[in-house]
């Protein structure tokens, strides 16, 4: 039933010059007996910095909140974390820490309340795992390690020891370790992971799709896990500037490209403006 659907939305969208692609991300049978390193999650960037929802956030990758996108089926979440930032005064003395892109001054919101999207989510659906994945200005890695053990999200930390394999997801599910975070900033836990040490990343400044070829600015290909960026780098124009490169072709050429180049699937397929995307379909695809 779902195939013949399916196929239908695609000859419908075909017709009509619309995206068609797999609604949500599918725990299913073709992935939950594989490991972490071996899956690929369809991933937001800036994910914080969205257009509709409670905040209000200036320049935009994202159409909707983060409650939204878990809801959609988003599994992965790059998050910018900060803490004062001289262009917003009210932060000057402030201790705690914040989520904004670049300047706080263009919006701004407190981890703690990211963090409680998060822990709801995973308090309801028993089956899900979540990957954050923290880019920062923050060195005092003790404050963003506090924010997490203050708050009931941290009995869903998955704690990995240095020499330890990535579990099977299934195991993730029935220990109830379901959320791994990583870190640019300095990891000083079990749980708080260094990407350095278990991730390689693609160039992120793409100005075309031309500018897509996959070259590795981050780590190295020997590590465990891929975050591939697919957006284009600009501040003004975000949403049309990424609407042709978020189409099946586009996504799923450089998610193969990439995937020979480097040996490894792209573990966290990385977009702006999801909403308006293949990145589903595209997942599900690289999964089987």
């Amino acid at each position: 039933m779902f195939k013949h659907l399916f196929l239908l939305c695609c000859s419908l969208a075909f017709m009509s010059h619309v995206l068609c692609q797999v609604t949500g991300f599918m725990m299913n049978e073709d992935i939950i007996h594989k490991k972490f390193n071996e899956v690929c999650f369809p991933t937001t960037h800036n994910s914080f910095n969205y257009l509709i929802g409670p905040k209000h956030f200036i320049y935009p990758n994202q159409r909707y909140d983060i409650p939204r996108q878990l809801e959609d089926g988003i599994r992965a979440f790059m998050i910018d974390i900060h803490s004062y930032n001289g262009l917003n005064p009210f932060l000057r003395r402030d201790k705690k820490v914040y989520t904004f892109h670049k300047f706080a001054v263009l919006g701004f919101q407190p981890l703690s309340e990211i963090l409680s999207y998060f822990s709801s989510f995973l308090s309801t659906h028993p089956k899900e795992i979540i990957t954050i994945i923290f880019d920062c200005t923050i060195e005092e890695s003790a404050r963003v390690v506090g924010a997490f053990e203050s708050h009931p999200i941290f009995s869903f930390l998955y704690h990995k020891l240095a020499n330890q394999e990535w579990p099977v997801l299934a195991d993730m599910i029935q220990q109830n370790q379901r959320l791994v975070v990583l870190t640019h900033c300095s990891g000083s836990s079990d749980w708080y992971l260094n990407q350095d040490q278990y991730c390689f990343e693609n160039d992120y400044k793409n100005h075309s799709a031309e500018d897509y070829h996959c070259k590795i600015i981050r780590g190295d290909t020997s590590k465990d896990l891929f975050i591939m960026n697919h957006f284009l780098y600009n501040i003004f124009n975000r949403k049309k500037v990424n609407s042709n490169t978020n189409s099946y072709s586009s996504l799923m050429s450089h998610s193969l490209y990439c995937q020979r180049k480097t040996g490894h699937i792209p573990n966290f397929l990385s977009i702006d403006w999801y909403d308006k995307s293949d990145l589903f379909r595209v997942v599900d695809e690289l999964n089987k």
